[in-house]
């Protein structure tokens, strides 16, 4: 399975199977790191975002997530979306069965941010608060996109909340609706939205919402339509293992897709761990990858180094050097040392890495672009095709050379 940085266990390691989950610490809280990787993975370079360290008095410190926009500070709380822990239990999930899909969704693509803070009147709940329980959706995060979908849309058709709870209640069987009990649940987070109006604007609507936090193709399908992960109803749903199964692959999904690629010149502070890993998988001098970093941080037009980030952890990577040490110095540039971790493979990252590096060149004037290989098979799936043999420095067969146009 491919890891990724648990916040429970607060490395890439899985839990051990004798965890003890009552023990656990809230990482919404308290968890610096993942207040980190959310800013860095959702909002990027943007300047008026940054992870708040808070603190009241002796109490331990805790994070928060600070946008500023026109002269407004608006604050957002993590959220775990993830299956619940307190209703597996409640629904005959062993602790095993649990610990297993924290393993998976204690993880980035498991966690969002939700509005928090201000004066809000008696009876009104942040988002987080609202799904929760049983006056709310039982935290099914399906649920609350939908009921956020909705909102989004009434807003922009200038619409109330009776149109609201109108749409609402058509998600449930015909002698479900308008009952007082599904009325309070969908009207307990219309409230919490409407309270929060403006925290919500600030991506648009629901699409720009789902686009923001990536969830296309985990959370919602590519037309922003929810995709449910267990039966709508009953809310609290009947088959909880089908919901911790659909949840967990929904998770890794947008893991995946949480997978950063940046360039070494965008990222120079890292240039010391990308040689050493260059070098620890290829066997290449160190001092040959720090030199070409160098230069390429210097402003070399040709060269560029490639990392696949999840997390803080280099899983795989690639460079751009004029010659990869071969006798055809006429095909330039090359691309070079494409290594993937092996416990990564097989998930399409070195294709979507191969596709970010071609992009990237296409968009320098670097084209054609070459690569030098004894595969065959792999390369041809991202677009590259065979263009001739070639002698590689040092070797007695001849290599194969691919060009993408």
């Amino acid at each position: 399975m491919m890891n990724h940085y648990n916040y429970l266990t607060g490395s890439y390691d899985e839990l051990p199977l004798n965890y003890d989950i009552n023990k656990r610490e809230d990482p919404d809280q308290s968890c610096k790191k993942l207040y980190d990787d959310v800013v860095n993975s959702f909002f990027g370079e943007d300047k008026d975002v940054k992870n708040l360290e808070q603190q009241y008095g002796n109490k331990p410190p805790f994070y928060t997530v600070q946008i500023q926009k026109n002269g407004e500070t608006y604050l957002f709380s993590s959220d775990y979306i993830g299956p619940s822990v307190y209703w597996a239990r409640e629904l005959g999930i062993s602790d095993r069965g649990i610990i297993e899909f924290l393993n998976i969704c204690r993880t980035l693509g498991g966690h969002i941010i939700w509005p928090r803070g201000g004066e809000r009147p008696k009876g009104v709940f942040t988002p987080n608060q609202a799904k929760s329980g049983c006056s709310g959706v039982y935290d099914r995060i399906d649920w609350t996109l939908q009921l956020l979908k909705i909102f989004y849309e009434i807003e922009k058709y200038r619409e109330d909340k009776k149109e609201y709870l109108k749409r609402a209640n058509a998600l449930l069987p015909k002698e479900f609706r308008n009952k007082s009990n599904f009325n309070d649940k969908f009207d307990r987070l219309y409230n919490s939205f409407d309270f929060y109006k403006k925290h919500f604007e600030l991506f648009g609507d629901f699409e720009g919402f789902c686009e923001r936090f990536k969830l296309v193709g985990s959370f919602v399908d590519n037309d922003h339509n929810i995709i449910w992960m267990t039966d709508s109803f009953p809310i609290l749903p009947l088959r909880y293992e089908e919901y911790i199964e659909k949840l967990s692959t929904a998770v890794q999904a947008r893991n995946f897709e949480l997978i950063q690629i940046v360039k070494l010149t965008e990222m120079p502070e890292i240039k010391e761990k990308a040689a050493k890993w260059f070098h620890e998988k290829w066997g290449v001098p160190l001092e040959a990858y720090l030199e070409s970093m160098e230069a390429a941080l210097n402003g070399d037009p040709i060269q560029e180094w490639y990392l696949c980030l999840n997390g803080d952890k280099i899983i795989a990577g690639a460079g751009v050097i004029e010659n990869d040490f071969h006798d055809r110095k006429d095909l330039t540039p090359n691309v070079c040392a494409v290594y993937t971790e092996e416990q990564y493979r097989g998930k399409g990252i070195a294709g979507k890495l191969l596709d970010f590096i071609v992009v990237n060149n296409k968009e320098k004037g670097n084209f054609p672009i070459y690569l030098l290989t004894d595969h065959t098979g792999f390369y041809e799936r991202y677009g590259w095709e065979f263009l001739c043999m070639a002698q590689g420095d040092g070797e007695s067969d001849m290599s194969r050379i691919y060009i993408h146009r």
